[in-house]
């Protein structure tokens, strides 16, 4: 593969671009699975690897002005390589690799995501990604109202979506050399297990009534640890970095029957994206229904809140599971949450009893 060396790149829009000292902007990309924050689809280290590239920006400290502009940044492993690097790739000649330079006099501020492409990712719509100084990352998410998870068909198209994360530069104080970047999640998942049932039900649906279906992130309260050798920095995100728009329901179209689709214990369906949020406030409270049939009968179970005081919220990058349990008896449903922590492999449980009107 041929190095194409620029100075400045069709990207940068700057001549500030050009350094009297030609010292070269290095990217390096901290481990996810080193973090903690916690959350599907990406995990670790070769899930960002196996997608292949990220989008970054940057922009002068100075002005706010774009510096290098939707640059294309990916893996690259040469042929004799063990250990490869993160590159900037010619966007037009594709096989080509370009270099960015450190302007004079003043500092850039960084900002990347993954996927490329937004229209790839899990939610409805996502808007373009934005930075300013004072505020940070900003973009703003709708959910889709109905998930389809029925058939295998249907089960692998969900899986090709992808989450949308991002990163900030971890040294926030560098001027030049190499930048590190660190990726985290600004949504949270959530998915269902089945504790128990009537043997050949069916669950056909999972709805969740009063969410926050669409919402503005915006990354200005997050707070930096300087990056260190042994001190990869955290961001602390919270569902107050996201502001609700608009409050729906969202249906997880399921047809899946006991015990030849789904054993005991065994995952129902997931893991789904969703707005971090609080899950009871002054305003709305978010139910949780399941419309399943067993013996020729279609049955709507009540709306039950799935908020609890060790669970009062969904937070960014943590994932939730909900086990639900149907009873042989129907007088019951059972709602187990388990919440994986921001250490991974850490997980508290809490259970809620309703009965079955």
């Amino acid at each position: 593969m041929v190095a194409l060396l620029c100075m400045v790149s069709s990207c940068s829009k700057n001549e500030e671009g050009i350094s009297t000292s030609l010292e070269q902007i290095h990217l390096e990309v901290a481990d996810m699975s080193s973090i903690q924050t916690r959350a599907q689809l990406f995990d670790n280290y070769d899930d960002l690897i196996s997608q292949g590239n990220f989008t970054l920006d940057a922009y002068l400290k100075n002005n706010g002005n774009n510096f290098i502009d939707n640059a294309w940044v990916y893996y690259f492993l040469p042929d004799d390589a063990v250990v490869g690097e993160w590159r900037f790739r010619d966007v037009v000649n594709q096989g080509n690799l370009i270099n960015f330079y450190w302007p004079n006099y003043t500092n850039l501020d960084f900002v990347a995501y993954l996927p490329r492409e937004l229209s790839k990712t899990a939610c409805e719509s996502v808007s373009d990604i934005s930075y300013t100084a004072a505020n940070g990352v900003n973009f703003t998410a709708t959910m889709p109202a109905v998930i389809n998870d029925r058939t295998e068909e249907e089960r692998i198209a969900e899986n090709a979506k992808q989450e949308l994360v991002y990163a900030c530069r971890l040294d926030q104080g560098k001027e030049a050399g190499s930048v590190k970047l660190r990726f985290v999640h600004p949504f949270a998942t959530i998915r269902f297990r089945l504790h128990q049932s009537h043997r050949d039900l069916q669950i056909n649906s999972i709805t969740l009534y009063n969410v926050n279906i669409s919402g503005e992130f915006s990354s200005g309260q997050d707070t930096f640890e300087p990056y260190l050798s042994n001190n990869l920095g955290q961001d602390y995100l919270t569902y107050s970095n996201w502001i609700g728009t608009e409050s729906g329901s969202i249906k997880i179209n399921l047809d899946k029957v006991v015990p030849d689709d789904i054993n005991y214990q065994s995952q129902i369906g997931g893991p789904y994206l969703v707005i971090p949020q609080i899950l009871n406030d002054s305003n709305r409270t978010i139910n949780l229904s399941v419309n399943y049939t067993w013996n020729g009968e279609t049955v709507e179970s009540a709306q039950y809140p799935i908020a609890t005081a060790s669970v009062p919220a969904w937070q960014p990058g943590k994932k939730y599971t909900y086990t639900l349990d149907l009873g042989d008896n129907k007088e019951e449903i059972l709602f187990k949450t388990i919440v994986e922590e921001w250490e991974k492999g850490e997980e508290d449980g809490y259970e809620n009893n309703y009965e079955v009107q």
